[in-house]
């Protein structure tokens, strides 16, 4: 069973609670859609046809509560075009990441929980490889076969075509749990596998290899070397996992990074929770680190009243500001139980600039972000207050309306990229504007070319990596979007 709905911002008030007098972000769509229980989207991709590949959870084969991984493909705002499940009747599997592959396909990464009739086993780490049309290529497990406690929770292709994945392990740590990184080819052979922490509890969120061919890591410990009952925990390794440095950053009570964001200036923004000794509620902290050491730029705390430790998303924006996405009950204060979708901008002087907290009856869960162009953007989670079942997959296109209106998309082809799809190298032709800057990011946002002098006309650039680009062109008085796609 589906149910979706589309829905434009004058209409919103009679099926969400925009609890915000100051109505910084518009919303121009949304959609749910699942079975009757639970389904949630955890990360999304951009698909070759303009649409989206998602993966998450979906539903129960039985009363023991066991989901399936989720794989969803989707229109360019949200709209179901397919779905496809991938499990067993003796086990739970759930996908955390998803990215393109340079052969056109996508890996997945998750975890598959064992059964035994009806006790839980515990996890093991899993990646899968599908096709475009959703078909599994194949699947393998990572650990003893004991099902102990190893999930993977993100992953990124390497430079050498291979993949790295972060996430936690029991199997292979030297005490509780242990933070953990693991490369695998482009097949899915292991490569290595190194582990980080100490006598507690260590789990690396995200990772991104670095300008050195190395990597740098982060999430949260609960080992006594960090500063309370959890720290937010930073490694930066070389191009074979060996450690580097490692900090950890927190208060003498509870912080965890739950999202690590590499910025324009070479530098990474780490965003998470903690919880605030004197009102016992969760607020948002952000800290901005070198990548060189992991010395503090900056960082700073922003108050909320959230009961539980939620993850939190974060997000370059085109005017150089970020925006952070999170679950909160900020407005719908205790003792009601629900959750909100809150979002925060932020400026390059670390000040709110922008505040808005979208939400129905029940609850709303936000686990992904990702910029679409003209100050728009798509996120992706759960929601409680709509939709079919228990919890369904929540995608909803917001709209930054106080942001600079100079961001568009080339639609009058004043500048065009030729080939596209291309095998490296290609052209931007240009015949009527005068080129500023370019800078070209990958699918997760990473900076892979600034040019900041004045471009000729019919530059040419190259690209060494298969995979989907955006490059961003600033002209005397625009800026277009354009992607292009290296085959």
């Amino acid at each position: 069973m589906k149910k979706k709905l589309f829905i434009l911002f004058i209409t919103v008030f009679s099926l969400t609670n925009l609890i915000n007098a100051q109505n910084d972000f518009q919303i121009n769509s949304q959609v749910w859609y699942g079975a009757e229980k639970y389904d949630e989207i955890f990360a999304f991709v951009t698909s070759n046809d303009n649409g989206f590949i998602a993966v998450g959870s979906k539903g129960y084969h039985n009363a023991v509560s066991q989901p399936d991984i989720w794989i969803v493909k989707t229109d360019n705002i949200g709209e179901l075009v397919w779905e496809k499940s991938i499990g067993h009747a003796d086990s739970s599997e759930l996908a955390y990441d998803i990215i393109p592959t340079n052969d056109n396909n996508y890996i997945i990464v998750g975890e598959q929980y064992k059964y035994n009739n009806g006790s839980h086993e515990g996890w093991e780490a899993l990646v899968v490889k599908i096709d475009e049309d959703g078909n599994q290529i194949w699947l393998k497990k990572y650990g003893d076969g004991t099902y102990k406690a190893d999930v993977f929770k993100n992953i990124k292709q390497t430079n050498d075509g291979g993949y790295i994945i972060s996430g936690t392990t029991k199997n292979f740590g030297a005490e509780f749990l242990d933070a953990w990184l693991f490369k695998i080819d482009e097949d899915g052979n292991e490569e290595w596998k190194v582990i980080y922490g100490e006598e507690n509890y260590e789990l690396f969120q995200h990772v991104f290899q670095t300008s050195d061919n190395g990597y740098i890591a982060s999430g949260y410990t609960s080992s006594d070397f960090g500063n309370g009952d959890f720290d937010f925990y930073v490694v930066k390794t070389d191009e074979t996992g060996n450690k580097i440095w490692e900090n950890n950053y927190g208060t003498e009570v509870k912080d965890r990074a739950y999202n690590l964001l590499p910025l324009q200036n070479s530098n990474f923004l780490i965003s998470g929770s903690y919880l605030n000794a004197e009102t016992n509620k969760f607020d948002i902290k952000i800290i901005e680190i070198e990548e060189s050491n992991g010395d503090i730029v900056w960082e700073q705390t922003y108050q909320d009243t959230t009961d539980c430790n939620e993850p939190v998303t974060a997000i370059e924006t085109p005017d150089n500001c970020i925006l952070l996405t999170y679950t909160s009950n900020y407005v719908k204060v205790p003792p009601y139980p629900s959750t909100d979708l809150r979002m925060l901008k932020i400026n390059q002087q670390h000040e709110i600039i922008a505040d808005s907290t979208i939400g129905g009856d029940g609850s709303e869960h936000i686990n992904y972000i990702r910029y679409l162009d003209n100050n728009r953007y798509l996120l992706a989670g759960r929601t409680t207050s709509e939709g079919a079942g228990f919890s369904d997959a929540w995608w909803i296109e917001i709209e930054d309306i106080n942001a600079p209106q100079k961001i568009i998309k080339n639609t009058t082809k004043k500048i065009n990229i030729y080939p596209n799809p291309s095998n490296g190298t290609f052209t931007i032709i240009n015949n009527e504007l005068q080129i500023t800057n370019i800078e070209i990011t990958d699918i997760t946002g990473k900076l892979v070319l600034s040019k900041t002098t004045k471009v000729n006309n019919n530059s040419q650039y190259s690209i060494n990596k298969k995979g989907i680009y955006f490059i961003t062109i600033k002209t005397e008085i625009q800026i277009f979007t354009e992607k292009i796609i290296i085959q």
